[in-house]
């Protein structure tokens, strides 16, 4: 079986967790034909969320992969968890798509997670169509969701659907702007689904039927930002005062390379669970969001310059799972050339050869095997040993690289043991396969007192975590109190040159290094020099990777540091790799004890609702706790609730769920996101 060649797009499904990303994603493999019942969260039996772990909670915890097609395109779609806590799932996600979907709540609008993942997006360069969801509740308001868009993110929106009900105000369909036609759906009797009856006349819409009040200014701001982005459209607008009557095809093909620059966001309505809409999104994904084909893909030197669509097979790892039957898989976007079964690639990082055992396409968990893939394709791939997740592959022995920075920083620690002594070694093997499949997630082993640590984003993170463990492995296990996961930095620039000469095993070892040392908004190593022998590059690749482990002056690791070989000069025929090592390891520590190194903490922003009721006890509360109240206000959809927007230590958090339960009678809720490092007043 092969992959095919169809034309293509690769998306992420984006969303605040309970907006219903994985009802519209599931609703999308219903409309595509790839599911013939549609799944409930509520029920734990939808398609992508696989996990155990994922139907109790009802929530996703990992990204999941499928591929569906809409009218002969080729849509391969990610769907990412919404909780805070598995972040670094979406970021992975975010790495490899060529645009997004941002599922919004028709009740709530723009949520914490929602202004989270659209920052994401911007960093990423992402073109983004947004779908207002749940249209079906009564408490929903097409008005609202899509003013606080506006107010959120800038006048960037424009719409392409509106709302219509009936006289009783039941959602039934939507009124699609570009073509001009009413789309009524109507209950059937299996399923209670609704399929489209179309209505052709734009002029009226049957009396049974209502739509917005501000129809109008949806339509004269869907024209006045078109003709805004394009001269011929504005001249057309001007002359017409309308964009009726100018051609459809070429307004979609304005609509689409204005989204592909993040100038324009299409917005599109409906409700998932009642599969209103769904067809009108996935239109809106094949002519709005860009085809594989369209989008560059830049790798880079060991000195960091760009090169840009090279002409060779280029893929990268974007996520490692562990099978329990097929062992290690790696999924794997393809950017150039065809990946086939029994291909030799080149992992420039490891400075290795690895061999393609088996390729698969991908299904939530079922895999479909493959003799060939094809660019733009996502895939599984078994027979890679040591290449892991953030490797670029490529066809030849070269030293490219796609920077790829999604890390997510771990902001707490909890000490974790076994119910039995028996189990410590097994333990730590699962707690070794997490880590290399989860980059949020670290543990380490006290090697005098036998203690083990992990670390993640958050108290939840972990708790799935321990049940992962006793699911998958069987081993029972007990959590510490949480503790803060600090950094360290510098916050000087410094440099240094030396120049060495050893004999070590009668062979004279004789060498010149010069390295900087700098503070970035990230860790970051960059080779300046062009005339390192390939030996040596990799070498230094992976010390500088294992250099951001643990910092010399505290022992955490380090965070937002650049690290800057300028150059290494080779005076013998041959450098002894080990003495190299520990001159490098000696240089490096001197330069960072000089650059003032300061300790870290993580500081975590906290959106919480409250009903008026309870407002001032939580505010009492969070002022006693010494957190930056950033904003206050009173929600659109809801007068007797209150959003509380607050900054502080994540020491300041610990266990703010049962503070906030028993502050609210229950009534109150919160989402927490990881925000920043900064200095710590803790002293060691």
């Amino acid at each position: 079986m092969q992959a095919g060649k169809n034309e293509q797009t690769t998306i992420g499904i984006i969303a605040h967790i309970d907006a219903g990303k994985t009802t519209t994603t599931e609703a999308i493999l219903y409309k595509t034909g790839k599911i013939h019942k549609v799944g409930s969260v509520d029920d734990g039996t939808t398609e992508m969320d696989y996990l155990e772990e994922e139907k109790q909670r009802g929530i996703t915890i990992v990204s999941a992969a499928t591929t569906v097609y809409w009218k002969e395109e080729k849509i391969n779609i990610i769907d990412t968890p919404g909780h805070i806590d598995f972040i670094s799932e979406v970021k992975k996600s975010l790495t490899v798509i060529d645009g997004a979907v941002l599922v919004l709540c028709g009740t709530a609008g723009v949520q914490a997670q929602t202004e989270t993942l659209y920052n994401l997006c911007l960093q990423d360069k992402i073109p983004l169509t947004f779908f207002i969801n749940k249209m079906d509740r009564n408490t929903s308001s097409y008005d609202r969701a899509f003013n606080s868009l506006v107010e959120s993110f800038g006048n960037y929106f424009i719409p392409l659907s509106l709302p219509i009900f009936n006289r009783e105000e039941d959602f039934v369909g939507f009124y699609d702007i570009l073509d001009k036609i009413y789309y009524i759906y109507e209950s059937n009797n299996e399923n209670n689904k609704k399929e489209p009856i179309k209505f052709l006349t734009f002029e009226e819409l049957p009396s049974q039927y209502i739509t917005l009040k501000d129809y109008n200014r949806y339509i004269h701001l869907f024209e006045e930002k078109l003709a805004e982005k394009d001269e011929e459209l504005l001249e057309f607008y001007l002359q017409k005062n309308s964009l009726s009557g100018f051609e459809i095809g070429k307004l979609k093909r304005i609509i689409k390379e204005k989204t592909a620059k993040r100038e324009i966001f299409p917005v599109i309505c409906g409700s998932a669970i009642k599969s209103i809409g769904i067809d009108n999104l996935l239109d809106s994904i094949k002519n709005f969001l860009p085809k594989t084909n369209e989008v560059d893909y830049i790798l880079y030197t060991p000195s960091d310059e760009e090169v840009i669509n090279p002409n060779k097979k280029v893929g990268f790892i974007f996520k490692t799972i562990y099978d329990k039957q097929t062992g290690k898989l790696s999924l794997v976007r393809i950017y150039n050339g065809n990946f086939s079964k029994g291909d030799k690639i080149f992992n420039p990082r490891k400075n290795i050869w690895e061999k393609i055992s088996h390729i698969y396409l991908l299904h939530a968990d079922k895999k479909t095997e493959i003799d060939e893939a094809h660019n733009g394709d996502i895939i599984g791939i078994i027979g890679f040993k040591e290449s892991e997740t953030g490797d670029t592959i490529l066809s030849d022995k070269s030293y490219l690289f796609m920077h790829k920075h999604f890390t997510t920083e771990p902001v707490i620690n909890m000490s974790i043991e076994t119910r039995f002594v028996k189990d410590v070694e097994p333990l730590i093997s699962a707690l070794d396969i997490i880590s290399k499949e989860d980059n949020s997630f670290s543990y380490k082993q006290n090697k005098e007192t036998g203690q083990i640590e992990i670390s993640g984003m958050g108290e939840l993170h972990l708790e799935v975590i321990q049940h992962r463990i006793k699911n998958d492995f069987k081993i029972e296990t007990r959590l510490g109190n949480p503790s803060i996961a600090y950094r360290e930095t510098i916050t000087l620039s410094n440099s240094k040159e030396i120049e060495v000469s050893k004999i070590i095993k009668g062979v004279t070892n004789h060498f010149k290094l010069s390295l900087s040392l700098t503070s970035g908004e990230e860790n970051k190593f960059i080779i300046k020099t062009t005339k390192i022998e390939e030996q040596y590059l990799s070498f230094f690749e992976n010390f500088f990777s294992n250099t951001f482990l643990s910092g010399p002056t505290y022992g955490y690791p380090i965070a937002n540091l650049e690290i800057i070989l300028n150059d290494f000069i080779k005076f013998s025929n041959d450098v002894d790799i080990l003495f190299l090592g520990e001159t490098l390891k000696n240089l490096f520590f001197e330069i960072y004890q000089l650059s003032n190194p300061t300790l870290l903490e993580p500081v975590m922003k906290l959106d919480i609702i409250v009903d008026e009721n309870h407002f001032s006890e939580v505010i009492n509360d969070l002022n006693s706790k010494k957190v930056d109240i950033i904003e206050m206000k009173v929600l659109a959809d809801n007068s007797k609730y209150k959003r509380i927007i607050v900054k502080g230590p994540v020491s300041r958090f610990f266990g703010y769920s049962t503070t906030l339960r028993n502050l609210t009678s229950g009534q109150g809720y919160f989402t927490m996101e990881f925000l920043n490092y900064e200095p710590s007043s803790k002293q060691i």
